[in-house]
């Protein structure tokens, strides 16, 4: 490779002067590097004339940035061009090239193509990595880094259950990094993640009779029917249910991909389902509601409010008065509810896993080839007409 100065002088500065180039050519391919130097007059080689400002130093500092690319080449011959620039960048300006965070690409190329609460929520714990040590990466990351991150995310106030969230989507990264070659390193080994017990979030047959009954205003008895639905389709999730188009309606059954697991689910609608469905049909959507809400998340945050108002009175200018049946109710309890009076009512827990679309050992294609949507009909059957008192 050859090396030499250039001095640029197709472009002029506001105050005159003209910049520096260290310049690398080979084969007929060139790249220029900027001394951070510029000139009146064009230096003899790396020697600036008597009359240059600071000429001196200025020829010192050339001679000596120079001398050391000269040095670099006679010890790498034959080194890509490439790696050639990046090494001699380095030396003439003094700045490393900023290395890739591996942790960061590393957690976008896990999420790709996940479910998007699922990608938020890996996103999110990126983001507290990165407040806690701006320079988190697979190689900064040891246990005693865990146990520090884990005491930061307590300060600021996040409970247990949720750190534990954060530290399964660190250790989740970890796995994925090993199996693609990114890191050798596993933190997790002697790092336990700490989880507490959490208070159930169900409701027993008979509350769950009280607010399927109870009088509501027709505003607050449609997020109602919602959370009914929701209990009458196996439990199942909002995100899946509001998403729902009139085309997922086939021959009384309700087909769809999970969210969460993209997996082929489907589930019989009974009457009791359907008498909701058809009260709200949408035009395209599957429900009205979503007609006129361009995000579920928007009117499922709305509906969970009004749930917790359930029992309550409101009067105009004075508000919400009076107790509510359900406080702390949300979505997920139809789902929980499900769950636990099919327990209640002896259905066997591999039934129960695959209504609530856990993940099973079986293949997606058996799901018409053997008795599980059979099972789970009955199981669902049984578990209404508990409630209903049949």
């Amino acid at each position: 490779m050859k090396l030499s100065i250039f001095t640029d002088k197709r472009r002029v500065n506001k105050d005159g002067t003209y910049n520096i180039y260290i310049r690398c050519a080979e084969d007929g391919k060139k790249f220029l590097i900027h001394t951070g130097m510029s000139c009146l007059k064009e230096p003899d080689k790396y020697t600036f004339s008597s009359d240059e400002p600071n000429g001196n130093a200025k020829s010192a500092r050339l001679m000596s940035l120079y001398s050391k690319c000269e040095e670099f080449l006679y010890h790498n011959q034959g080194a890509s061009m490439e790696s050639v620039k990046e090494s001699l960048t380095v030396i003439v300006t003094g700045k490393e090239k900023k290395k890739k965070n591996l942790l960061r690409d590393a957690f976008a190329r896990y999420t790709s193509g996940k479910y998007d609460g699922t990608r938020k929520l890996y996103d999110r714990t990126f983001a507290l990595a990165v407040q806690f040590d701006e320079k988190a990466d697979f190689s900064r990351i040891d246990r005693f880094w865990l146990e520090r991150f884990e005491s930061f995310l307590r300060q600021r106030g996040i409970k247990t259950n949720t750190i534990s969230i954060h530290m399964r989507n660190l250790r989740a990264i970890f796995n994925f990094a090993i199996e693609e070659e990114i890191t050798d390193k596993y933190p997790f080994r002697k790092y336990k993640i700490k989880h507490e017990q959490t208070r159930k979030r169900d409701m027993t047959a008979d509350q769950l009779r009280t607010i399927a009954s109870y009088p509501l205003t027709e505003k607050s008895a449609e997020y109602r029917d919602m959370f009914m639905l929701m209990f009458y389709l196996c439990g199942i999730n909002a995100s899946d249910l509001f998403e729902l188009k009139r085309s997922n309606l086939r021959n009384g059954r309700i087909e769809y991909y999970r969210h969460k697991t993209k997996k082929y689910y489907s589930i019989k609608v009974e009457p009791e389902a359907k008498a909701i469905i058809d009260k709200y049909k949408g035009e395209d959507w599957l429900l009205s509601p979503m007609d006129t809400n361009a995000d579920y998340h928007f009117y499922l945050k709305r509906m969970n409010q009004q749930l917790k108002k359930i029992g309550m009175t409101y009067t105009e200018g004075k508000g919400w008065s009076g107790d509510a049946l359900f406080p702390d109710i949300t979505t997920y309890y139809a789902r929980h509810t499900w769950a636990s009076i099919a327990a209640e009512i002896d259905i066997p827990m591999d039934v129960i896993a695959q209504a609530l679309g856990h993940s099973t050992p079986y293949s997606t294609t058996d799901i018409y080839v053997n008795r599980r949507l059979k099972k789970i009909d009955e199981a669902n059957r049984k578990v209404i007409d508990f409630i209903n008192n049949v």
